[in-house]
């Protein structure tokens, strides 16, 4: 086997060493600072027949809450204020409420997570809320 590296060798090493620095960076981005800092988004959605009734009906959509160690009652507390400024007709909460069955505050626990996670919602006076469970919710057996 020679220990030569050629040219081309050497650029696609590069390449995929420079790729794996992003994928990292952006692995600590969504892990570390998107989680800890909500946005609220206003999206107009266009529909040629939308009946005339829903001009201007508002949803609000709150999912992948993941309750538990990083995301507490005052975090998504903060998240439900952001989305309540929208002043929305209906609220959807999308699912994954809990964490994932793999993590450590996951299980029992990550099921005990919903009770304090549907206490911030019950906070939400006077606006139907839909709810559907994802997969995390499912893997925790968490009854919401």
């Amino acid at each position: 086997m020679s220990s030569d590296l050629t040219r081309r060798h050497f650029l696609r090493r590069s390449a995929l060493g420079v790729a794996g620095i992003a994928a990292a960076g952006l692995s600590l981005e969504g892990f570390g600072y998107e989680p800890r800092h909500p946005v609220a988004e206003q999206v107009e959605v266009r529909l040629a027949r939308l009946p005339d009734a829903f001009d201007g009906f508002r949803i609000a959509q709150l999912t992948d809450i993941h309750f538990g160690p990083y995301m507490g009652q005052e975090l998504l507390g903060e998240a439900v204020r952001l989305a309540q400024e929208f002043k929305p007709h209906v609220v959807t909460l999308t699912g994954d409420f809990v964490s994932h069955p793999f993590a450590k505050h996951s299980g029992p626990e990550g099921a005990r997570n919903a009770e304090p996670c549907a206490d911030v919602f019950a906070r939400w006076k006077g606006v139907p809320i839909l709810a559907a469970l994802a997969n995390h919710d499912h893997w925790n057996s968490a009854k919401i």
